[in-house]
């Protein structure tokens, strides 16, 4: 065997040692088994001292020695792999100084014969794999050859396996795992492969300590591999560790080190990667900085140099375009040079040149774009046809290359008239949307550009591209992002799924035709979370019958990933336990997804399974107009539409006047009328200003749809059952406006066409036809009324608010739980002085008494989102009387102000995970709890109503602004009067009616309220 040895570093040791085994070879006889590792020995301190002096006849001898010592051993030597090993070690070093192929080649062929020759049980098997891996993924990298790239992974992953559990070696086997995985999720964007380089990655990490002499090196891996996921998948959390890794990996490389301009770049990718994410200056700036940090630290001769010269490029450039002032073009110039000089400094057989050469054709198009001249559009042009040409077909960043391709050719286009260069940008964009290997978001983005483009010319066309587009945004949703992330990448395409139905509706084709592809299209767009909760949540009692094994198994990984979702960024579930303490066995949100999906195409193997958790079909959404019509609204700035959706199919309806710029108008003016204070003459000039836009949303909207639809009279019958039913899906913008009170309200009211949506039909909402659907599957009896006996029913009160301004006193709560308990006596209130509101009201009956039979609590306990989420399911109605708080950049975060509002709000997102099985009725009676104050997220109905529907309540009331607090009083004595004697859309429309006769001039008392659901 080989004798092992340490070295000290210093140089008189190294030359002693080199004295010393050349006299042992000179004393050893050719032919001894012996010899050949005393050569070996002597090769290896010749190469230590080469590292220590760098006198490079010391490496031509200890290349010489090396190849000696494995022609002196023979086949059977039991030392011969690691003599192999290192003669592989010791032609790499030569190697990475001659870039000679031949050395790498030799280096494979030596690499490979060692790991091969090492039988199981040998002691440094894991290291021999573990060179051969090396050396395989260093061909790869130079060469390109992806057969090399499997190799290595597979001899890392064999490496891995050979040094289990606390063997020495263990860290640095899967430090290099972890990079080899992580280049060939690169190459081939396999998510799967990026998993488990972080797997690795993390694992290689605890087993380097601080003060370990590679902890830089392995900290940077990781964090590279985090920030590759986190721009696949947009996951924060991913991105925010890597730049947590990747800062403390640049402190630990000091000026000279040689890891310091790869710690230092791969820090800056991760800041400009989350800068993308947040928007924020601060890490742009520190991006750019730690990018020159990167290149200054690189020799100019390294193979890392173009890569480090091309992120500052980009860099620059992002910089440029979202920060630069007029005129300044210093930080795009700069970009374009450093980006030139990354195509210069990569040979032509570079894997990556293809990607540098993208980098510049973006950053030349950006100046061409700004006023350069036409030179600059066909450099632009040229670099973007070359990058895209030097990008295999299968190549995850094929995508983005032919979509910058696209918008080159696009600017050309613009600036010299020719067709064919729009066409061809066209042609790229489609091909770049058509790429299963790249990023979703590129996929639509490019869609979306190729339907813009075509919209004028081909409408055809561009409905085609729009559609491909909407369709993709579901997968926007991966299992693998919390809601926050899901939410933001949503919003980068607000109203797409309008455009393309826009565009549906305008093409050829019948009404029907052209009305049932719309409706494909918006109920694949347009709540698109809630779609994915929905799908989540199929029923599972047949599954459970058929497989209760599977179904089991899908419900626990089902609810794991909704806790640690549903919690936002921070991975924790609604009580703020992080997810890896919910359940140790499985890391983190990404593993929970693979499993779940596994555990899901599990069962869709099975028969009859094949749809679970898939969206229906149409068919099936249309048989939901079984007790009346829906009307699907569809918005947008060149037209307006609505769907009427019946038994018989659907009809589109053109609204001429119903444009988006309008609506805007429209939601503008009447919200500011809501908010006007002053003098009663000016309070009531508000007040007609409402009635203005009631009678605008009349004329535009809802009228022409009850006319469509056979509603054209009012209706006087006073059963419930004989009143029509219509369901709104009014979508986006036009979801602020109260379509079930639209109308001509000053009409005289026994006027047998008097012109108001109150007097033709009683009204319900529902964000899509799929969550209707899911509502009414939660009980078979939400249509009918809920019954005083049998029901157990939940008052949540804050007459006071701690942290408000004057405890923002709601005097009016002793009527509300007043009318609760008068049809339910034994109404449990849960509320700050909730005995003594009850007792103000004159009611009978101790707050909390079948609470306690019930042992889920006693009447002293305080309304926090604690309690609040503990009783929700021991109730079939529950009553919240309270404020409420949105949060316009964070719908998810809009929420109830509960007792402990202050550490955390009863919101969105803590309702998410929630799952109720008795539930039947919530009422809100709070401010803006069914409307989304989100710009970007309108489609997304992001909102108390739809969390609380979510949740299980298959009925919700809610607002749509703020009422004051008697007349909300009103509203719910009136509501829950009627509540026994009918559905409880009828009922909340009867007291709507009597709400209004009451205050007929003031629609701000009477037209908030609104009913969604079944």
């Amino acid at each position: 065997m080989t004798e092992r040895f340490t070295w000290t570093g210093q140089v008189s040791d190294i030359d002693a040692a080199v004295r010393s085994f050349g006299e042992a070879v000179d004393l050893t006889a050719a032919g001894e088994p012996k010899r050949a590792g005393y050569l070996s020995n002597l090769a290896s301190a010749l190469h230590h001292r080469f590292r220590a002096s760098g006198n490079p006849d010391d490496l031509k001898a200890a290349v010489e020695r090396a190849e000696e010592s494995v022609r002196a051993a023979p086949a059977d030597y039991p030392a011969r792999p690691d003599v192999l090993s290192n003669l592989a070690t010791i032609r790499f070093t030569r190697f990475e100084r001659s870039g000679s192929d031949d050395d790498l080649d030799a280096v494979v062929a030596a690499a490979r014969e060692a790991a091969d020759s090492a039988p199981d049980d040998h002691p440094n098997r894991a290291a021999h794999r573990n060179a051969l891996g090396t050396a395989l993924r260093a061909r790869f990298e130079r060469k390109g050859n992806e057969e090399d790239l499997a190799d290595a992974v597979t001899s890392f992953q064999r490496a891995a396996d050979a040094a289990p559990g606390s063997h020495p070696y263990r860290g640095a086997v899967l430090a290099n795992l972890g990079i080899a995985l992580q280049v060939r999720f690169e190459r081939r964007g396999d998510q799967r492969d990026l998993d488990r380089s972080i797997k690795a990655g993390r694992e290689a990490e605890s087993r380097f300590p601080s003060g370990h002499p590679h902890r830089a090196t392995v900290l940077s891996n990781l964090g590279t591999a985090l920030r590759a996921r986190f721009v696949r998948t947009g996951a924060l959390d991913d991105v925010t560790e890597a730049v947590r890794h990747l800062r403390e990996a640049a402190r630990l490389t000091p000026p000279g080190d040689h890891q310091r301009g790869l710690c230092w770049a791969n820090l800056s990718a991760a800041l400009y990667a989350r800068f993308e994410r947040t928007g924020t200056r601060a890490d742009l700036d520190e991006a750019v900085d730690s990018a020159r940090e990167g290149v200054a630290a690189t020799a100019s001769t390294s193979p890392n140099a173009a890569s480090r010269l091309s992120a500052l490029g980009i860099e620059l450039r992002t910089r440029f375009e979202r920060f630069g002032g007029p005129g300044d073009l210093s930080d795009l110039d700069e970009a374009i040079r450093f980006s030139r000089r990354a195509v210069d400094a990569a040979s032509d057989d570079s894997p990556h040149r293809a990607g540098y050469l993208a980098n510049l054709a973006a950053a030349l198009g950006t100046r061409a774009e700004r006023g350069g001249g036409l030179e600059d559009v066909q450099e632009a042009v040229a670099t973007a046809q070359a990058a895209e040409a030097a990008t295999g077909p299968e190549h995850p960043n094929r995508a983005l290359r032919l979509h910058t391709l696209g918008n080159n050719l696009a600017l050309r286009a613009e600036r010299l008239g020719a067709d064919a260069d729009r066409q061809a940008a066209v042609a790229a964009w489609l091909a770049a949307a058509g790429l299963d290997t790249a990023a979703p978001s590129i996929r639509i983005r490019a869609a979306r550009s190729a339907s813009a483009a075509l919209s004028g010319v081909d409408p055809v066309r561009a409905a085609d591209a729009a559609e491909q587009a909407v369709l993709l945004l579901p997968s926007l949703t991966s299992l693998r992002l919390t809601a926050g992330d899901q939410q933001h990448s949503l919003g980068a395409f607000a109203g797409l799924a309008g455009e393309a139905a826009s565009l549906v509706l305008a093409g050829p084709g019948s009404d029907e035709e052209r009305g049932l592809r719309a409706l494909r299209l918006l109920e694949a767009g347009r709540g698109v979370l809630l779609s994915h909760i929905l799908n989540t949540r199929s029923d599972l009692t047949d599954l459970q019958a058929a497989h209760p094994v599977l179904a089991a198994r899908y419900l626990e990984l089902r609810d794991l990933v909704e806790r640690a979702s549903g919690g936002g960024p921070t991975g924790a579930d609604t009580s703020g336990t992080p997810i890896r303490q919910i359940h140790s066995g499985l890391a983190d949100l990404h593993e929970l997804a693979v499993r779940t999906e596994e555990v899901l195409d599990a069962i869709r193997r099975e028969s009859g399974f094949h749809s679970f958790a898939l969206p229906p079909e149409t068919s099936e959404l249309l048989a939901e107009t079984a007790d009346g019509p829906l009307v699907v609204f569809n918005v947008s700035r060149t037209r307006g539409d609505a769907l009427l959706l019946r038994p018989d199919g659907v009809r589109a309806l053109r609204l001429p006047g119903l444009t988006s710029d309008r609506v805007t108008e429209q939601i503008s003016t009447f919200h500011e009328a809501l908010g006007r204070e002053g003098s009663p003459e000016e309070r009531l000039a508000a007040q007609r200003t409402l009635h203005g836009v009631l009678r605008w949303l009349w004329d535009t909207a809802a009228g022409p749809v009850l006319d469509a639809l056979g509603l054209a009279t009012r209706h006087t019958g006073e059963s419930p059952g004989s009143w029509p039913r219509l369901w709104w899906i009014p979508g986006g913008l036009l979801g602020s406006l109260p379509l079930h009170v639209a109308g001509h309200h000053t009409d005289p009211a026994d006027a047998p066409d008097r012109r108001t949506v109150l007097d033709r039909v009683v009204s319900s909402y529902t964000p899509t036809v799929r969550a209707l659907r899911r509502a009414r599957e939660r009980t078979r009896t939400s249509g009918t009324a809920i019954p005083a006996e049998g029901t157990a029913a939940l008052a949540v009160v804050m007459p006071t608010t701690p942290g408000l301004p004057g405890g923002a006193v709601l005097e009016a709560i002793p009527q509300e739980v007043a009318a609760l308990r008068s049809v339910w006596p034994d109404l449990d209130v849960l509320g700050e002085d909730a005995t003594d509101a009850t007792d103000a009201s004159g009611t009978a009956g101790t707050a909390g008494t079948a609470e306690r039979e019930r042992g889920t609590g006693t009447p002293s306990e305080l309304p926090t989102r604690g309690t609040v989420l503990a009783r929700l399911p021991h109730y079939q109605v529950t009553h919240f009387a309270c404020h409420a708080g949105s949060d316009p950049a964070d719908p998810s975060r809009s929420g109830l102000l509960l007792h402990d509002h202050e550490t955390g709000r009863l919101t969105v997102a803590a309702l998410r995970p929630v799952s109720l099985d008795r539930a039947r009725l919530a009422y809100l009676s709070a401010c803006h709890t069914a409307v989304s104050e989100a710009a970007d997220l309108m489609d997304e109905s992001i909102h108390l109503v739809s969390a609380l529907q979510l949740a299980g309540f298959p009925q919700v009331i809610g607002t749509l602004w703020q009422v004051k607090d008697a007349p909300a009083a009103t509203m719910a004595a009136a509501f829950y009067r009627q509540v026994t004697s009918g559905p409880s859309a009828w009922a909340l429309h009867r007291a709507v009616h009597e709400v209004r006769a009451q205050y007929p001039s003031f629609p701000s008392l009477w037209a908030a309220h609104l009913h969604t659901g079944a």
